[in-house]
């Protein structure tokens, strides 16, 4: 059994601010956006962790990735940038009222299963995994 680790963190101004809790116990590549460009901290993570945090390279700037790395990074971020969308729109996960953190995350939780069903649904029926227009109505 593998066990999914999803830290809540508080939303901030600097996504960067939370980068190290975010990676803390993981090991491999993270695809990132470009809110958390920093190349001091991203050697660091690498060095220390042995985490690849990957960003896209803003206008102008160089880049040490190789084009196939960065084509690949980006599209997992627009998967998870779709998935995203999908549950603030479509599961109105933007609007959980609860009034302490264990009940967020429950609801949390059963909005990302369904999300799953959704998706496993439309694979076994010949969709796009992500065509949830079909059989989801909020």
């Amino acid at each position: 059994m593998q066990l999914i680790y999803c830290p809540l963190l508080p939303a901030r101004p600097h996504d960067i601010n939370d980068l190290d809790d975010l990676v803390d116990g993981f090991c491999g590549l993270a695809p990132a956006d470009k809110g958390f460009i920093d190349a001091v901290r991203q050697a660091l993570l690498e060095e220390r962790q042995g985490v690849l945090v990957v960003t896209p390279p803003r206008k102008g700037m160089t880049t040490r990735y190789h084009p196939q790395l960065l084509k690949a990074c980006k599209r997992i971020r627009k998967c998870v940038e779709t998935v995203g969308s999908h549950l603030t729109e479509r599961f109105a996960i933007a609007r959980i009222r609860v009034r302490d953190v264990w009940h967020f995350q429950q609801r949390l939780i059963r909005k990302i299963l369904a999300h799953t069903v959704v998706v496993f649904l439309n694979l076994q029926a010949g969709r796009p995994p992500l065509d949830l227009d079909g059989l989801v109505t909020v």
